[in-house]
């Protein structure tokens, strides 16, 4: 969350928790990421400071407000106390120094910088390239369609649901012509299913001592089974 914020005393402090939940009790919560960077500044002062508070772990941080300055107190779950404080002229100091700790990302294809086109909907072939040709029609930039995980076969991910979208090759490159990519979803688990090969290659890693470390999944607490859970309906 960036900008202005506010104080606390109602009860509700910020959440650091990744969650994707469509339920208005969780507004003051970050959905699907957050950074814990506090960036301070007083336009009247020639310094700006910045507090990276490094803990993975579900945490909480209160603001409240006492004569002209802002208290941030920061309550995590567990883990070692770690963070980083950072001084800079202004916040892009802040953010530089920041991104030197941290590391940079690359930079993004040209792309990824444009319109796209994004949401959760069981959307078919004939849908994307009706959005396709409206936005030609229209004559509204966009340089990327996103698909969500109902383009799979019963969320087997890396493939397709063949009712839904007959001929995917051939809706790529029409997508491509226009200049746009199409980019879908897949989300950090494997269905259970001995027949879906993604998931029989994963067991089969899973017990030869010659696959490696990365190649095999998640175990459980006591280390001897696949990790397994509800993910989705």
């Amino acid at each position: 969350m960036t900008g202005l914020l506010k104080e606390t005393d109602s009860g509700m402090p910020y959440r650091l928790y990744n969650v994707d939940h469509f339920n208005d009790a969780y507004r003051a919560q970050s959905f699907y990421g957050n950074i814990p960077l506090l960036i301070a500044n007083n336009p009247q002062q020639p310094y700006n400071a910045g507090v990276f508070w490094l803990n993975a772990s579900d945490t909480y941080v209160d603001f409240k407000r006492e004569k002209q300055l802002m208290n941030a107190h920061f309550v995590s779950e567990c883990g070692a106390l770690e963070f980083f404080t950072f001084l800079g002229s202004s916040p892009l100091d802040i953010a530089a120094n920041y991104g030197k700790t941290t590391g940079k990302m690359p930079m993004p294809q040209m792309f990824t910088l444009g319109y796209h086109q994004c949401r959760w909907d069981r959307d078919t072939q004939k849908d994307i390239e009706k959005i396709s040709d409206k936005f030609h029609e229209h004559r509204i930039p966009c340089d990327c369609l996103w698909l969500d995980i109902e383009h799979t076969d019963g969320k087997r991910y890396f493939t397709w649901d063949k009712s839904m979208f007959p001929d995917p090759k051939a809706m790529i490159e029409e997508l491509n012509k226009r200049g746009r990519n199409l980019v879908v979803i897949v989300d950090p688990h494997i269905k259970v299913d001995r027949n879906y090969p993604v998931y029989a290659q994963a067991i089969k890693n899973s017990t030869s001592r010659y696959s490696f470390p990365h190649r095999r999944p998640c175990r459980d607490e006591q280390g001897q089974d696949t990790l397994r859970g509800e993910v989705l309906a």
